[in-house]
């Protein structure tokens, strides 16, 4: 036993001594303590900054948790949600290079992650983000002023998606332009015929974007200008909804396309604490020789037999204020056509020809970052499609929603 206390206090010693000489330079003998070679701030996230600001690295995310009612006639459904549990990690380099990941957590995948270059007003930027389209579309989730999106709007954009985006942001001119060339397949799955979007913004006064809500109290007015257009030739779904469709029409055992242009129009003014957002979208849709193979898209769906084609148009105006930057409180109508077809999951009959949405929001915020909101939204789908007869459904939903941000 003797012997095996002495190797180990030999072994320890030995180990020490290589330690005390691994040291660096840098070791202050008087002080007893290293010269710290980086900086750490808070700013959106925990900031480690190398001393010659050469590197940066950020640990940041957010968790939402979630208690929702919802009735739909005489049935009712309530329940508590982990709504979103996302760290993200962003970092920058030497040679103008930084990176971006943020995953989930709740179901675990990467919902973002991208490399980029930039150099000034110019960046180029590859990986999974999300598709420029619309304000709402392109803004963080944790920054809502609402629960959710406008169900409709939200219907007729895209989520993230695996491709390569360039980006055009100078410091002093009021506009700014992203292009992305992406795979276009729901969930980002690889597509052989590319998605390509155009977002081009105008900025008036102090630039609003991204989060909604003027958290700032913006004086004079601030207005922003969005223009939008996706062209992308979507897979024919082999469903839409319970109905079946004859999707392969030359049986090379891939789906026909249909080709879609989605163009949007977003427009944001900001005053004193007040911030009105509008939002448009408009999409055509080419079925071309679906139509004749699948009579249910002119008996359902009302795809034009003349044209093979289909247009659907939607829209939103939601006006919120900031009290004191603590109480946020706010209103929103949206109404318009959900289509058929989806863009990034699962095609489904939408269970009325026009979608009606109002909803009302108290939000409590702590240094522009929301802790907690109460969302009351109602829905109304107007008369169902095809052969169904009577009106579709009308929801009710309150969502009681509680936020920590990193």
């Amino acid at each position: 036993m003797g012997t095996r206390t002495w190797a180990l206090s030999t072994l320890f010693v030995a180990a020490s001594g290589s330690l005390a000489g691994a040291q660096p330079d840098d070791y202050d003998d008087s002080g007893d303590e290293y010269d710290t070679p980086t900086q750490v701030d808070h700013e959106g996230g925990f900031v480690w900054t190398t001393a010659d600001d050469a590197y940066q690295l950020r640990l940041g995310g957010y968790l939402q948790a979630r208690w929702e009612l919802d009735q739909e006639g005489d049935d009712r459904d309530n329940g508590f949600a982990l709504n979103h549990a996302r760290p993200v990690i962003d970092g920058t380099g030497e040679h103008d290079l930084g990176f971006h990941f943020m995953a989930e957590l709740v179901e675990p995948a990467l919902v973002e992650g991208w490399l980029e270059w930039h150099d000034g007003s110019l960046g180029v930027r590859a990986g999974r983000d999300r598709v420029p389209f619309l304000r709402s579309g392109v803004m963080p989730e944790e920054q809502y002023a609402f629960a959710d999106r406008a169900r409709v709007t939200e219907a007729y954009g895209w989520d993230r998606d695996i491709g390569v985006s360039v980006r055009f942001r100078p410091e002093r001119l009021p506009i700014s332009a992203v292009m992305m060339v992406a795979n276009g397949g729901p969930d980002a799955t690889p597509d052989d015929v590319p998605l390509v979007a155009v977002r081009i913004t105008a900025t008036r006064g102090a630039k609003p974007d991204p989060g909604e809500g003027d958290r700032t109290e913006t004086w004079p007015m601030s207005f922003t200008l969005g223009l939008n257009v996706v062209v992308d030739a979507v897979s024919a779904p082999a469903m839409i909804g319970a109905v079946a469709i004859t999707n392969d029409l030359d049986g090379d055992g891939e789906a026909e396309r249909v080709s879609t242009v989605t163009n949007g129009l977003d427009l944001t003014l900001r005053a004193g604490g007040f911030e009105l957002a509008l939002e448009g979208v408009l999409r055509l849709e080419r079925w071309g020789e679906l139509v004749a193979a699948n009579p249910m898209l002119v008996a359902d769906a009302d795809v034009d037999p003349a044209t093979a084609g289909s247009a659907y148009v939607a829209g939103s105006a939601q006006l919120t204020y900031l009290v004191d930057h603590k109480v946020m409180i706010g209103a929103r109508f949206a109404s318009g056509q959900v289509p058929f077809l989806s863009t990034h999951g699962p095609s489904t009959i939408p269970l009325g020809r026009r979608l009606v949405e109002g909803d009302a929001v108290l939000g409590i915020y702590r240094g522009g970052t929301r802790l907690f909101d109460l969302t009351y939204r109602y829905l109304n789908w107007g008369d169902r499609y095809g052969s169904a007869p009577g009106d579709g459904p009308i929801e009710h939903c309150v969502m009681a929603e509680a936020q920590v941000v990193l």
